[in-house]
């Protein structure tokens, strides 16, 4: 429930142009996952940080965000 939160709070300071807090909430979102060994709701925050890289328009920090659930769908989802 903690990343969820987390994960939700991050998005929503990208979208108010919140750049640190996002990555704050983002990193704490990892740890939680972590902490609690759910590779699932890790897919949330890595989420999050390729929306906010394209909101920058840092679009390979974005596809370096994303890359591994990318890998995860492979050529023909």
């Amino acid at each position: 429930p903690l990343s969820v939160a987390l994960t939700g709070r991050a998005v929503l300071a990208a979208y108010q142009g919140r750049v640190d807090d996002s990555r704050a909430d983002i990193d704490e979102a990892r740890a939680a996952n972590r902490r609690c060994g759910s590779d699932r709701l890790g897919e949330w925050p890595a989420t999050a940080l390729g929306f906010l890289e394209v909101s920058l328009g840092d679009y390979r920090a974005a596809l370096d965000a994303i890359g591994p659930l990318l890998r995860k769908v492979g050529p023909e989802p």
